[in-house]
């Protein structure tokens, strides 16, 4: 009788939480949608060239490798000429749909009511202004928040199913935007401490098919995809404007190296220093959480939960800071003020796991 009574409650909280969530997805498409209408476009160059190639030219020319994104909203072209706000209609659809894999990521570690107010706080933060923006930072940040919840829902099943299940969803990424490629060395340690910190459940073997799997299949998802609706330039991992950028960091000599090398150190500390002042009790959390867990481990599926996020920071920001200060130094090496800005859009779709981190006590 009383797991009768419990599975009843149980459906009726999920139920609940469903019915909270789709009230939520709509109010947050509806608030976002009416403040961005009748803006000007703010990031004039980026939006232009994304406008152009999903709507009036060949996507097989677009000079980024975000095929997957303008063949999406080339719809936006049926709008005619409101295709600016049907743009901006999708990006806040995008947010709203973040919000259910946000909140099931939390609930991993918290309650339900934390973890709708941390993927409300999420959705709703100043992340959002993305949103106004013909770019595929929205369609980007719902993508690495479904990334996010399918490792951690499939860190300790099926090796398998995890290498795959990451890779092709890498690879989908990567035709959104092409930093995604940047996101399999994360994966990679993650995995790999996973299985060093036994919070996995993986044997050293089932770790290297599990990497394996993962690289087998974003090269398959990235290129097939990319060839069915770019034709042959979908075959090109990087693009022009990206492809050329690598060629001229290559191809540069010692002298250039270094001083690509002192500029990527001087971003690199202005990063941590931004992420210390926005993220200090967060990531003292962390640290707090690390340290007692040495302490008391019962190993149960919530301190498991906790280390696998501890895990999934430890492995995803480092590399996605040192590529961000690099690729700083490489673009805007002749332009002094770009050396000094801080290009937080390459990795602030991680802030909310920063926000939620903050239960972990």
């Amino acid at each position: 009788m009383n797991s009768l009574v419990s599975l009843k409650q149980l459906k009726y909280q999920r139920s609940t939480s469903c019915l909270l969530l789709s009230v939520a997805a709509i109010c947050v498409i509806i608030t976002l949608t009416i403040r961005n209408c009748g803006l000007y476009p703010t990031v004039f160059s980026d939006e232009w060239w994304y406008s152009k190639f999903s709507r009036l030219a060949p996507i097989s020319g677009s000079p980024y490798p975000s095929y997957f994104y303008l063949l999406l909203f080339g719809i936006s072209r049926y709008s005619g000429e409101g295709f600016l706000e049907c743009a901006r209609f999708l990006n806040a659809c995008f947010f709203a749909f973040t919000l259910p894999f946000i909140y099931l990521s939390c609930r991993k570690v918290a309650s339900r009511k934390i973890s709708l107010f941390v993927a409300l706080l999420s959705v709703l933060g100043p992340i959002n202004s993305y949103s106004a923006y013909f770019m595929p930072e929205a369609m980007y940040f719902f993508s690495f928040w479904f990334l996010f919840w399918f490792l951690l829902s499939s860190a300790n099943k099926n090796p398998f199913l995890l290498g795959v299940g990451a890779g092709s969803i890498l690879g989908l990424m990567a035709l959104i935007k092409f930093h995604a490629t940047f996101l399999i060395p994360g994966f990679c340690c993650f995995v790999l401490l996973a299985w060093v910190t036994n919070r996995g459940n993986q044997s050293f073997k089932d770790t290297i098919l599990t990497i394996a799997c993962c690289l087998l299949a974003f090269f398959l998802i990235r290129f097939f995809v990319g060839y069915i609706i770019a034709g042959g330039a979908g075959l090109h991992l990087v693009g022009g404007t990206y492809g050329s950028i690598a060629h001229a960091a290559l191809a540069s000599d010692t002298g250039q190296f270094l001083r690509v090398l002192r500029l990527a150190g001087h971003s690199l500390i202005g990063h941590l220093l931004a992420i210390s002042v926005l993220f200090a009790v967060p990531l003292a959390t962390i640290v707090g959480v690390s340290h007692n867990g040495k302490q008391h481990s019962d190993g149960s599926d919530a301190t498991n939960n906790l280390r696998l996020l501890q895990i999934f920071l430890i492995a995803f920001l480092p590399p996605l800071l040192l590529v961000v200060a690099w690729s700083t130094a490489l673009f805007g090496g002749n332009v002094p003020y770009e050396i000094s800005r801080l290009h937080l859009r390459y990795y602030n779709f991680i802030f909310p796991y920063l926000l939620s981190s903050r239960r972990l006590n």
